[in-house]
């Protein structure tokens, strides 16, 4: 464990480590939201949009006067 603190003696103040750590952080950062946040946004903008074009879709049947079939009843079809 001495070996690990007294290279971060050593490194604390170099510029080039703290250059390398600071992109080291950065990239990290990069990939957890290109993996993890951005198809979770993409997941709930799509749900959402799905939404509100059902919703638009049966106030669009019933001011037409058509009559709206269920999900279940459309599926023993």
């Amino acid at each position: 464990m001495s070996t690990l603190m007294n290279m971060y003696r050593v490194l604390r103040g170099s510029p080039v480590a703290i250059l390398g750590g600071a992109i080291l952080i950065t990239g990290s950062v990069m990939v957890v939201v290109k993996k993890v946040y951005e198809p979770h946004k993409a997941r709930n903008r799509r749900a959402e949009a799905e939404y509100i074009a059902d919703y638009l879709f049966r106030k669009e049947q019933e001011a037409l006067g058509s009559p709206l079939r269920d999900d279940k009843e459309t599926l023993k079809d």
